[in-house]
């Protein structure tokens, strides 16, 4: 029988956004949270000339790829490429 899902607000960069979760799921949404958001902070430091989606970018991309290192000149390129396409787009 498939698990129920909870509707859970997730905080980062000062904005929640509604997922739905498996209970499981929802117990790793504290860390997660403070993992990104704690990353953000340290590209904002790193990066002054980045703005906040740039940061975000950076740091959603460092934990798909599980890369530890914030100042990967390759990940700085992904995220600046990233943001063209939003740009791009009309949401």
């Amino acid at each position: 029988m498939d698990q129920e899902l909870i509707k859970v607000n997730i905080n980062i960069a000062g904005r929640a956004f509604p997922v739905l979760v498996n209970s499981t799921e929802k117990l790793r949404i504290p860390g997660l949270e403070k993992q990104i958001n704690a990353d953000i902070q340290r590209l904002q430091k790193a990066y002054p000339q980045m703005d906040m989606q740039d940061c975000l970018s950076m740091a959603i991309i460092k934990l798909a790829f599980g890369n530890k290192n914030e100042e990967a000149p390759e990940l700085l390129e992904t995220a600046l490429r990233i943001k063209e396409k939003l740009s791009e787009v009309d949401l």
